[in-house]
């Protein structure tokens, strides 16, 4: 594709938050993007639907592509993907689709059961709930205390169960190893942490480690190239965000949540920039910043 072949532009004003992340010469360099409900708005306003902050916004693994996902009247839901070659939008019947990069679905909620577009369709209880990891090729599934991770090609068949006391929230893919993040509880215990569990895969998948995140509130996105967490920290009304290395076990502030975080290509970041013509606004420098 040279420089001067056209390109699907959206007239939308989106404020983006963009943090270089240095790393590894082996790795892609990622960004740590900020997009807010009021951008969101903007952006899919322009399609014909507000979502009015109930959008949900994540992205491939990547970080090359944004998927935008908002419930309508009436049922279903629009889905709105924007990459490099511009944006589509699709419907689909249910409810809290995941769909391929052509904005096909794979999976999404109809009535009492979680619908594949394979066929099967998996009974869903009152507090079951589904995650998909940003590949979409592994997701976990829970039932009250029970819980298990599926490769999504054969939901069905769990891969392995999750211990009863874990809680999964996401799912990440670091190598071949999946990282699941959520909350513990201990036997008789009245409250929960957040914690984080690693499956190696050697001959099959079996749990190698356990990280402990009840410093604080959550995670938000993963890293994978360089191990880094997006989390949350603080009461609900004061929360902030921070980068946790996983690896170096060091926090870093980066002051208040400025909406949906993603860690997003730097190609993509750029190509947003140039083509979408938004503003960027960068957290502190590192010297700056809250510890």
């Amino acid at each position: 594709m040279n420089k001067f072949e056209k390109i699907y532009r959206v007239r939308a004003a989106l404020f983006i938050a963009a943090f270089t992340l240095g790393g590894l010469a082996t790795a892609r360099s990622l960004e740590l993007v900020w997009i807010s409900a009021d951008q969101v708005d903007q952006l899919t306003s322009e399609f014909g639907y507000k979502p009015h902050n109930n959008c949900q916004v994540s992205r491939n693994e990547t970080g090359t592509m944004l998927f935008l996902s908002s419930p309508i009247r009436g049922g279903g839901t629009l889905v709105q993907i924007v990459s490099h070659s511009g944006t589509r939008t699709n419907f689909v019947e249910g409810r809290a689709p995941v769909v391929n990069d052509d904005c096909s679905p794979i999976c999404y909620i109809a009535k009492n059961a979680f619908k594949f577009s394979s066929g099967c369709e998996i009974l869903r209880t009152f507090a079951g709930r589904i995650g998909f990891c940003p590949s979409r090729d592994y997701f976990f599934r829970c039932e009250s205390v029970t819980g298990a991770v599926f490769r999504t090609s054969t939901p069905e068949i769990p891969l392995f169960e999750l211990p009863k006391t874990f809680w999964p929230q996401s799912i990440f893919l670091r190598t071949n190893d999946i990282y699941l993040f959520g909350r513990k509880t201990e036997p008789g215990a009245n409250r929960s942490v957040a914690w984080g569990l690693v499956y190696a895969s050697k001959g099959g998948f079996r749990l190698e480690n356990e990280i402990d995140l009840s410093a604080f509130n959550g995670v938000c996105d993963m890293d994978p190239n360089r191990g880094l967490l997006l989390v949350t920290r603080g009461f609900e009304m004061f929360e902030k965000c921070g980068l946790y290395d996983l690896e170096a076990e060091e926090y870093r502030s980066l002051g208040r949540i400025r909406g949906d975080g993603l860690f997003l290509d730097e190609s993509f970041r750029r190509y947003l920039e140039e083509h979408w013509k938004m503003k960027l606004a960068r957290p502190p420098a590192p010297a700056d910043a809250e510890h």
